[in-house]
């Protein structure tokens, strides 16, 4: 009798075992049931904030839920990283976010209370140049006009950045460091006030990403004196590269991708990188993105691992060979 019950007690355990086996799979596949909340670590305006926005309907047309952006700015990204990294594995927190938050903070910030290569890959959105923008101030219409300024008054010429760590804020070292220059940071909360005071002849130069500078570069309130790529870029093709202006081997560009909290289950990654890399594809999605002087990318998870493995090992040696200090 004893025997028999145990007979009959096997299948019934094995099923309550295989449906609690099934259990994340159902929540996988029905993902999403709710709304999905993009984090964005910089406050509305900037790039990394602008890039998502466009592709915000086709996300929730093809989710069938809401999907919204929340901006949590602060400490160059580390504040909105930082809840994403805690936030639950389970697709409905994303981040947003250059190149910064997940190559160079680590090696500018002298405590991190999260590790950026635990986050789950899930596409690089769009890739975006930096240039060189100086004040109509500053009277220096190239680049050799730069360095000799800043080389005739060593600690007067200042260069603003969107923030410690920031892509602008490690540009600016290594130009200072490979043109023999001594330049003052002056670290702002974001690429618009930086913009503004560069603008207004505060500071006298801004690397930034070309989408923030061409409108001010295009209306004459500031000057794009070179681009930090290997060719000219079409957007100004009248401006030389780096390379062509007497820095050579000089390239920045800022790559914004998406991720996922660690442990977000792949059968989820792969469904958002699905759907996103589908968005990107449309000819109107794309127009939107370079219209931000942006190049669209949409690269797989596996693909986006490689390129941020790439920009540590290359922005690790770049901050230590420009003596770059950290900070708190």
């Amino acid at each position: 009798m004893r025997a028999l019950s145990m007979m009959k007690l096997v299948p019934a355990a094995a099923i309550v075992a295989g449906v609690l086996a099934a259990t994340p799979v159902v929540a996988q596949t029905t993902w999403p049931t709710s709304t999905v909340k993009i984090i964005v670590p910089y406050p509305p305006g900037a790039a990394a904030d602008g890039l998502p926005r466009i592709l915000l309907d086709e996300l929730s047309q093809a989710w069938k839920q809401p999907v919204i952006i929340e901006n949590k700015a602060g400490a160059g990204g580390n504040v909105g990283a930082e809840f994403v990294a805690r936030a639950a594995p389970d697709g409905y927190t994303l981040l947003h976010a250059p190149t910064p938050v997940f190559a160079i903070n680590q090696y500018i910030f002298k405590k991190l209370s999260f590790d950026p290569a635990t986050f789950k890959p899930i596409t690089v959105v769009a890739e975006s140049p930096s240039v060189l923008a100086v004040s109509l101030k500053l009277a220096a219409p190239t680049v050799k006009d730069l360095i000799a300024k800043a080389k005739g008054a060593p600690g007067q010429v200042n260069y603003a950045s969107q923030g410690n760590g920031s892509t602008s804020h490690v540009t600016g070292a290594l130009f200072a460091h490979q043109t023999g220059t001594n330049l003052a940071h002056v670290p702002y909360r974001g690429s618009a006030p930086a913009m503004n005071d560069l603008v207004g002849g505060h500071v006298g130069m801004l690397f930034d990403n070309l989408f923030s500078s061409l409108t001010q570069h295009q209306a004459g309130t500031i000057k794009i004196i070179a681009a930090c790529t290997p060719q000219r870029l079409p957007a100004i093709p009248d401006v030389p590269t780096m390379a062509e202006a007497g820095v050579p081997d000089f390239v920045s560009i800022a790559y914004f991708g998406f991720v996922a909290p660690a442990g977000t289950p792949d059968a989820i990654v792969d469904k958002i990188h699905t759907t996103i890399a589908a968005a990107l594809k449309k000819p109107d999605i794309r127009a939107k993105i370079e219209k931000l002087g942006s190049t669209v990318v949409g690269n797989t998870p596996a693909q986006m691992a490689t390129l941020l493995d790439a920009e540590r090992k290359k922005w690790s040696t770049a901050i230590r060979n420009a003596n770059i200090p950290q900070v708190e």
